[in-house]
Parts: structure tokens; C-alpha cells; sequence
């Protein structure tokens, strides 16, 4: 196996967390998941609004790296309107746990 198969086998089975505190069911955490964002993904984004600093491009990644716990997509294009009108600090929460959030092994630990 080459080296890059065997580093893209490790990190293909890694899987982050994403959570909204206060945001789920009777003011619980709400949990989402995300793989881990490749340049592949950001260039796919960019392709679409080149300012990384706008909520378009910024939505373009939370829907395509969140997943509910079984692994499906947790958000669609439909969703993206939604997702613009949300507040600032609240689409800034989501996408920074994305690109920096700890593993789903790390979480249960806490």
C-alpha cells in the first residue's frame, strides 16, 4: 500500500464533532458530526464565492461536511437561505468547530 493510500485510509475514518450548545431538545447540546475538511472541499467552496471570509463560502462547507449522527447529510443546498439568515455567531460557532473540532472518541472522554 502506498504511503498516501495509508494516509488517506486514517484519515478517511475520522470524525469530529460539532457542538451547538444549548441549541437541541429542552436547551441540550446539539450534536452534529463533520469530516475532516480536505482542500479539495475549500476549492469547491471558493469556486462558488472566493472571500473564505463571506457566509456564502462559509455555508458551502457546513453543508457539505455536517452529518447527523448516522452519517447523513445534515444539511442540503435547500437549507442555505436558513443557514445565511442565521446569526453571525451562530454560523461562526458551526464552521470553526468544523475546520478545528475534537474527534467523537476525545468528546466521550469529557
Amino acid at each position: 500500500m502506498s504511503v498516501l493510500s495509508q494516509i488517506q485510509q486514517a484519515v478517511g475514518k475520522e470524525r469530529k464533532i460539532v457542538e451547538l450548545s444549548g441549541m437541541g431538545e429542552e436547551g441540550a447540546s446539539l450534536l452534529l458530526y463533520s469530516t475532516p475538511v480536505s482542500m479539495g472541499d475549500i476549492d469547491k467552496a471558493k469556486r462558488k464565492n472566493s472571500d473564505m471570509t463571506s457566509g456564502d463560502f462559509m455555508s458551502e462547507i457546513i453543508i457539505a461536511k455536517c452529518e447527523t449522527e448516522d452519517g447523513e447529510k445534515a444539511f442540503t443546498l435547500a437549507d442555505k437561505p436558513g443557514i445565511l439568515r442565521l446569526p453571525i455567531k451562530t454560523i461562526l460557532a458551526i464552521f470553526n468547530q468544523v475546520f478545528d473540532s475534537s474527534s467523537v472518541e476525545e468528546h466521550e472522554k469529557n
